[in-house]
C-alpha cells in the first residue's frame, strides 16, 4: 500500500489559527545579502546561537559546473512545517505609504493627478516621480519535500529579492532625499519570514556585528521558548 500524502498547511493557515510560527534554527544561521548570485550573497554559520562562528558557503560550484548546496538546504524552514508561504518585502509594503506622507507638502505645481471615475483625483506623480505601486508578492511553494524547506525559500526567494533591487533602494530612501547608492549592501533580518525586513549599511545603528548578536540572541530564546512549550502551542498534539 502507498504511503498517505501528507497534507501540511500554509504559513498563513497557521497563523490565522493563533498558532506561533517561526523560522527554523538552520534558517537563522544565514547570512543573506543582496549582492547578486546566491553563491555571492549566502553565508551558513556553523550556530545559529553565536554570530561569530565558523562560515560556510550557501552554494558553491563543483568543478564539473555543477550547484553544491549547504545541508542546511534540505532543512525544515519554519518551527511548523509548511506547504507554502507567501512572502513581501516591508520596505515595499510600507513604500506607498511613505512616499505620500515624504510629499504631503510639496506644491501642488509640482504633482500630477488623474481623475478618477468617481469624480475623485489620484496622486500619481511627483517632480516626475512615479507614485509607488502595491507591493508584490512571492509564494514559495514546498518541492522536495511535503513541507518548505530552506532550500524552496532560497531559490524563490533570492532571484525575486534581486529583480526588486532597484524599487527596495529606492523605498528605503523616501525618507533619506535619495535612493540607496548601488555600493551600499542591503540584507535580511532572519526573524520573519512572510514579512521580510531588510537592513543597508549606511543606517546601522549599533553596528552590523551587533545587529548579528542580537539575531543569535533571538534565535536562542526562541528555541528555548520551543523546547519548553507545550506541543499544541506550536500546532502540534500535547503529550
Amino acid at each position: 500500500m502507498a504511503a498517505p500524502i501528507i497534507q501540511l498547511p500554509s504559513y498563513d493557515s497557521v497563523v490565522e489559527r493563533g498558532s506561533s510560527i517561526w523560522p527554523s534554527v538552520d534558517f537563522f544561521r544565514l547570512r543573506w545579502y543582496l549582492r547578486g548570485p546566491i553563491e555571492k550573497s549566502i553565508v551558513v554559520i556553523a550556530d545559529a546561537f553565536d554570530s561569530t562562528s565558523p562560515q560556510e558557503a550557501y552554494q558553491t560550484t563543483t568543478p564539473d559546473g555543477g550547484i553544491r548546496l549547504h545541508t542546511v538546504s534540505q532543512s525544515c524552514l519554519t518551527t511548523i512545517p509548511v506547504s507554502s508561504i507567501t512572502v513581501t518585502v516591508r520596505a515595499l509594503d510600507d513604500w506607498e505609504e511613505n512616499w505620500l506622507d515624504a510629499h504631503r507638502e510639496v506644491d501642488e505645481e509640482d504633482k500630477e493627478y488623474v481623475l478618477l471615475e468617481d469624480g475623485t483625483r489620484r496622486l500619481v506623480r511627483v517632480y516626475g516621480e512615479e507614485r509607488p505601486g502595491p507591493s508584490p508578492t512571492c509564494v514559495v511553494q514546498a518541492t522536495t519535500q511535503p513541507f518548505v524547506t530552506v532550500g524552496d525559500y532560497v531559490a524563490a526567494v533570492h532571484p525575486w529579492l534581486n529583480s526588486l533591487g532597484g524599487d527596495i533602494r529606492r523605498a528605503k530612501g523616501v525618507w533619506r532625499g535619495a535612493p540607496l547608492s548601488s555600493g551600499c549592501d542591503i540584507f535580511l533580518d532572519p526573524v520573519q519570514l512572510d514579512h521580510l525586513f531588510t537592513w543597508d549599511a549606511s543606517s546601522f545603528k549599533p553596528s552590523e556585528e551587533a545587529k548579528w548578536r542580537s539575531v543569535a540572541k533571538v534565535a536562542r530564546d526562541r528555541a528555548d521558548c520551543l523546547a519548553g512549550a507545550p506541543a499544541e502551542a506550536f500546532g502540534g498534539e500535547a503529550s
